[in-house]
């Protein structure tokens, strides 16, 4: 399949407004989105609608079905065809089923790695910070990021990065996530399609996404920030390694 690759910076554009405030009129420039409607069909019928930035398009229906239980694996799918704002997709699945797999590995990861790939991830994140509305997600394992994706949904970011490394044969068991947005219930069920044992966010979960993690023994950490993060399930999954790393962490 052979498809236009876009950037972010190819899905936006600048826009002029007007503040108004105590302190008078201002004219201002901001950065706003461009959106993508994308019909899926599934064996000649409609799936679902996917509203999205148009980049990275193959991973996010890759990712798409496999996080929502469609699909195993990538092998299932027998061809795949962008038309317009349409995908056609031909694989074989049984729709009774989609029950959620077991719990993930038991593999640990170092405090440490994981913190210096917050410090990555918020630098690499200049286009969520400038626009306020393109949230980011990586996907980590022990030696560092292997995929980073952008989109105007949150969901979608987590299905693009993981579609990357399904295409690409990566053991999603021995990888996590780190990620700009709050995580619910229906974010973390994706965790368990695709058997991610770790998701580390910007923001926090909620009760269900909580409940949800510990039911599948998914490590769950939020308020991520450049000298820290909380763990709200799953900490045994984590080796403490930072002690020697507060003053450094505290100049950064």
């Amino acid at each position: 399949m052979n498809r236009r690759r876009l950037t972010i910076k190819t899905v936006v554009k600048t826009c002029h407004s007007k503040r108004f405030s105590v302190e008078g009129i201002e004219v201002m420039e901001k950065i706003l989105l461009k959106e993508k409607h994308l019909d899926l069909y599934l064996n000649s019928l409609f799936q679902t609608q996917l509203t999205c930035t148009e980049i990275d398009l193959e991973a996010l229906v890759m990712g798409y079905l496999i996080t929502s239980g469609i699909i195993k694996d990538i092998r299932q799918v027998k061809s795949l065809e962008f038309l317009g704002d349409e995908v056609w997709i031909t694989a074989a699945v049984d729709p009774m089923e989609n029950s959620m797999p077991a719990g993930p590995s038991e593999l640990l990861f170092s405090a440490r790695g994981i913190l210096e790939n917050i410090q990555r991830f918020y630098q690499e994140a200049y286009m969520h910070k400038k626009t306020g509305a393109v949230h980011k997600c990586f996907l980590c394992d022990g030696e560092g990021m292997l995929y980073s994706a952008d989109d105007m949904s949150r969901h979608n970011t987590v299905d693009k990065v993981i579609g990357m490394a399904a295409l690409k044969r990566i053991n999603l068991k021995k990888t996590y996530l780190i990620f700009t947005g709050r995580v619910p219930m229906d974010l973390m069920e994706k965790l368990v399609y695709a058997q991610i044992p770790m998701i580390v966010a910007r923001s926090y979960p909620t009760l269900d996404a909580l409940r949800l993690a510990r039911e599948h023994h998914i490590t769950l950490a939020g308020n991520a920030a450049v000298d820290g993060f909380q763990v709200y399930t799953g900490e045994e999954r984590i080796i403490f390694d930072l002690a020697d790393r507060k003053e450094e962490i505290l100049h950064y």
